[in-house]
């Protein structure tokens, strides 16, 4: 059976060719299935991560415009100085005085939820027993013991303010007969003069943030849930879940401030997205079940498994019928040509394929492989152009300005909050982080340099407290010199991380500059750690012969190439003398 079926394909060149080349394309088209599947679930997959972050982020803004909103309100109240002799004097006024006290912190809060909805209310809670409420909601029970409510139990001040805020609970603080609420409530305690009189408490409408998230769940395949930073669910879309406690599965990826894993259970696994506010330091969490995701994958397989893959197989076989009826003599010419011909040693040449379909494929071959060549050296281009291009997108996604801005808001709320020191380092990050990344200028002047490195040893001043003092001489006359960007801060920043390591005080790094024969010349020296001999003399050998594998000098070699590209051989690191225990020093001439 076997040798009929063998004398029966090679009794034509065309049935030789059917029955080779069938098992490889249905081989080929199978696996592009299976690759294509493999694929559109991968993007699929990617693109609903995204997608999904984006949504998380979306729905984490709206969250903390609330959360921000009512933290802005509760700390214009604090500074109220009528509130604040209510929690430090009431109980010493007079009854009259009292009223009219009373009277004007009415006031002053009553406006506070007319436009902001959902606000609920804001209690002003003393030490003293002095409470009160916004007055044009329920009145407050006077009875309760606000302190001790088993909901202010979970309240934990974040990292970076004293605001504070709690899971949900119920508003059941007022007087009978009023409607119980569930709430989420922000606490902010109270000080005058350094000595707590009490705190704020300013309860959010849960319902009004059950509804945003519901609204979200219906309209997407995805699981919303949000939690305390220990774990607590805030908001699940099963009610009954609120106020337990996160599978621990899940908690124990919730690292940083955002990002996304694999979440595998017995009845499903799931996609899960997660963002963490800067606001309330909660995560906010998105699970997209895996069987949504693959349904449009195994719509694609099934199109391209009963559709594209028998249409794509006849296609093949149609083809290769037609190309071996139109086959004819010297055929062995173009198939020789293609045994040997590749892209590594493709030269244009003259070859004789004789005339007919043979000619036609013969001579379309030669314009392929001319064609390949030409676009392999196209495409390796463009690729190029391509990264550049992605590079330059990646680098103004972040602008200065928007850097600058934002750290010009956190100065703002230092001022605000009349912390001088964090308005003072933060005015310095925002002229360094201006200077560093003003990628349209290259050459600046000495006294830009020059106040660049203070701002840079004031902030580290600021970070390691007595460890170390600088001294900055330059010159008055090359102040107004032109040299290149950031050529000083390499040479500071060896200083602080080798020179001073494991100093902890008595540290001093001196920064002399003068004028030599139309140069500048700038040294550094510290009285830090300093280095051997054998270091010294390697470091001075590195930078003579511009190896690019040097380690610990990897800063001063930046800088001492870029010298030498700008201005020649004779400038650049110049000098670099150390004794170890005692000091080293760091000449540049530019």
């Amino acid at each position: 059976m076997l040798i009929r079926l063998r004398n029966y394909i090679n009794r034509s060149f065309g049935r030789r060719l059917l029955f080779f080349f069938v098992p490889y394309i249905v081989l080929l088209l199978v696996s592009i299935t299976l690759l294509s599947f493999s694929s559109f679930f991968n993007t699929l997959k990617q693109e609903k991560e995204n997608s999904t972050r984006t949504l998380v982020s979306q729905i984490g803004d709206n969250f903390d415009y609330y959360y921000r909103d009512i933290k802005t309100v509760m700390a214009y109240i604090s500074i109220n100085k009528d509130i604040q002799q209510a929690l430090t004097q009431y109980q010493t006024l007079s009854f009259r005085e009292q009223y009219f006290l009373n009277n004007r912190i009415a006031d002053s809060i009553s406006n506070v939820n007319i436009f902001k909805s959902f606000i609920n209310d804001i209690i002003i809670i003393g030490n003293n027993g002095y409470k009160r409420n916004l007055p044009n909601y329920y009145p407050l029970n006077q009875s309760l013991d606000l302190y001790h409510s088993e909901w202010l139990k979970t309240y934990h001040p974040s990292e970076n303010s004293s605001f504070g805020f709690t899971p949900p609970h119920k508003a059941d603080y007022y007087e009978p007969n009023v409607p119980i609420r569930w709430v989420v409530s922000s606490i902010l305690p109270l000080t005058v003069e350094g000595r707590a009189v009490g705190f704020l408490q300013g309860d959010i409408d849960y319902e009004r943030l059950r509804a945003l998230l519901d609204t979200v769940y219906r309209q997407n395949e995805i699981d919303i849930t949000v939690v305390t930073s220990e774990g607590v669910i805030v908001y699940d879309r099963d009610i009954n879940k609120v106020n337990s406690q996160l599978d621990q599965e899940i908690v124990k990826h919730l690292a940083g401030t955002e990002g996304s894993f694999d979440l595998s259970r017995q009845d499903d696994s799931s996609l899960v997205v997660y963002r963490q506010s800067d606001v309330t330091g909660w995560y906010l969490i998105a699970s997209i079940p895996y069987s949504a995701l693959l349904n449009p994958g195994y719509t694609v397989s099934r199109t391209i498994l009963f559709v594209i893959l028998p249409v794509s197989l006849l296609i093949a076989l149609a083809i290769f019928l037609f190309i071996s009826n139109q086959l004819r003599q010297p055929w062995s010419k173009l198939v020789h040509r293609m045994e040997t011909v590749t892209v590594a040693n493709y030269q244009p040449i003259q070859i004789d394929y004789g005339v007919g379909e043979i000619a036609d494929l013969g001579r379309k071959f030669e314009a392929m492989l001319a064609q390949n060549n030409l676009l392999i050296e196209q495409v390796y281009l463009a690729e190029i152009k391509k990264k550049n291009a992605e590079l330059n997108v990646l680098r103004e996604q972040i602008t200065p300005h928007f850097v600058y801005n934002s750290l010009q808001v956190i100065k703002a709320e230092a001022i605000f909050a009349k912390n001088r020191q964090i308005s003072q380092v933060v005015t310095a990050i925002a002229n360094l982080l201006r200077y560093s990344m003003d990628n349209q200028a290259s050459q600046v002047t000495v006294a830009d340099e020059i106040n660049y490195i203070k701002n840079y040893l004031d902030i580290y001043k600021r970070r390691f407290i007595g460890q170390f003092e600088y001294q900055v001489e330059v010159a008055e006359e090359m102040m107004g010199c032109s040299v290149q960007k950031m050529i000083l801060q390499p040479l500071v920043e060896n200083c602080l991380k080798h020179g001073f390591e494991n100093m902890k005080s008595g540290g001093c790094i001196q920064i002399r500059g003068r004028r030599e024969g139309g140069c500048c010349i700038f040294e550094v020296v510290d009285n830090g750690n300093g280095m051997s001999p054998e270091k010294m003399e390697q470091l001075r050998q590195k930078l003579q012969e511009a190896n690019h594998s040097l380690v610990d000098g990897i800063g001063l070699f930046n800088v001492h190439q870029r010298i030498r590209i700008e201005h020649g051989s004779a400038y650049g690191i110049i000098e670099i003398d150390s004794k170890e225990g005692d000091y080293t020093r760091v000449v540049l001439r530019t």
